[in-house]
């Protein structure tokens, strides 16, 4: 089971790729050395268009793409005075053979900053041009998840952030996704779906736009609730990722929403 929450939404019914967190089974480096990948692996560069800077200004988090011979990826920083150089690189065999699967990898890759970045420029590697960043500062914090809650897999949305929520000791409990993403860079929009079902709360006082789609039988099959706060556009939702996952109760949806902490903007 997993929970996810949005600050996007009008895309209910598209699932992202999942989220690989396995461990870092080729990349080595070496004190006082560039990060280079093991022998027999070859590192292909990619460009870093959206970071996550932790609250702490320290530990930066993005996102690479691969296709099914990406046996990994690795992120690592240069830091300067006045700038930071992010470089990451998917990592594949040196010599393919026997073909790649069609698969899409989304391995979401962290750097730790030996001091913050503080009014230092963050610069991708690859391009040279500026990353635009989320402030880990502003990230909302969850008073309450359903027991069994695993730590966050984070990944950026458009110009916002997701935390997902997974459940590794309930197989069938959907994941839980919390998304904001500022106002000042989108708007919501929802395009009429027969399937989908609308309804009006609140949140925090504010109005809050439900959203729930049901099997011919009145089973749920997924749900997401939607505000504005504190200059975000906000998302909670639940989505199965499997066939034989349920989403999160209404009830508890509410309960997740409810009990999010915006720190002030």
């Amino acid at each position: 089971m997993s929970l996810t929450v949005s600050c996007t939404p009008g895309a209910s019914s598209v699932r992202r790729a999942a989220t690989d967190q396995r461990p870092v089974p080729v990349a080595t480096s070496t004190a006082g050395a560039a990060w280079r990948p093991a022998p027999g692996y070859k590192a292909e560069p990619q460009p870093v268009r959206f970071a996550l800077v932790s609250a702490d200004g320290r530990r930066i988090t993005a996102m690479a793409t691969g296709g099914g011979c990406t046996r990994d990826a690795h992120l690592s920083a240069v830091e300067r005075a006045d700038r930071i150089v992010l470089r990451l690189a998917g990592i594949t065999p040196a010599v393919i053979t026997g073909g790649c699967t069609a698969d899409l990898l989304v391995l979401t890759r962290a750097t730790t900053l030996s001091a913050p970045l503080g009014r230092r420029r963050l610069l991708d590697a690859t391009t040279g041009h500026r990353v635009r960043w989320f402030d880990g500062r502003r990230l909302a914090v969850p008073g309450w998840l359903p027991p069994g809650a695993a730590a966050p897999s984070d990944r950026p949305v458009g110009s916002g952030w997701d935390r997902s929520y997974a459940f590794p000791g309930h197989r069938h409990a959907a994941p839980v996704d919390v998304t904001q993403t500022p106002t000042r860079l989108t708007r919501p929009s929802y395009r009429p779906d027969p399937d989908l079902i609308f309804s009006w709360t609140t949140v925090h006082g504010r109005p809050a736009l439900l959203i729930l789609q049901r099997d011919h039988e009145g089973r749920l099959l997924q749900s997401e609730l939607s505000w504005v706060e504190n200059d975000f556009l906000m998302r909670v939702a639940s989505y199965p990722e499997w066939a034989w996952q349920r989403p999160l109760p209404m009830r508890s949806l509410m309960r997740v929403a409810t009990g999010l902490r915006l720190p002030p903007g």
